[in-house]
């Protein structure tokens, strides 16, 4: 594999992006300044090429521009309710900042910790743990999609029943 081979091109040689993409019109810039901030390159990329969608019927991740910057912020607070208490969530300094869920419960998202392409994953855990990775988003996808990831369910390896497929969301 060639240093050039991005993780947003091994997730793509191994699981293809919906032949029809759903994505929102909003222009990323605009979204941005009404944000208050960027969102790592690899992520902008990856929602560029797959738009919303859904691996195994487990893991969804969502085009941030459905939602307002607002509404951004509402579901930050709302996540205090669901026991994050002992974790900042964005927009407070450091925070969580969700992009994706799975049918489990379990969130996935960055610590917004320095700039962007430097924001680490974080794996918050239904059962209460937490996992930090020091990988941006596509490269835990890539390594989740080839069963290198995460756990042992199967999801990744189309186990369990869940074709490794992913469908507009």
């Amino acid at each position: 594999m060639s240093g050039d081979f991005s993780a947003l091109d091994r997730l793509t040689a191994r699981v293809p992006p919906p032949a029809e993409p759903r994505r929102r019109a909003l222009p990323w810039d605009d979204f941005f300044a009404a944000l208050g901030t960027r969102l790592p390159n690899d992520f902008v990329a990856f929602i560029d090429r797959y738009g919303e969608c859904q691996f195994a019927n487990w893991l969804g991740i969502a085009d941030p521009r459905r939602d307002t910057p607002e509404e951004c912020r509402w579901l930050a607070r709302r996540m205090h309710g669901y026991g994050f208490l002992g974790m900042p969530l964005w927009p407070e300094p450091e925070g969580f900042l969700r992009w994706g869920t799975t049918i489990d419960g379990d969130e996935f998202g960055w610590m917004t910790v320095g700039e962007p392409e430097n924001w680490p994953v974080m794996l918050v855990l239904h059962g209460g743990a937490n996992l930090l990775q020091e990988e941006t988003m596509t490269e835990w996808l890539a390594g989740w999609a080839s069963g290198d990831r995460y756990d042992n369910s199967g999801f990744a390896t189309g186990g369990e029943g869940h074709s490794l497929m992913c469908a507009p969301w």
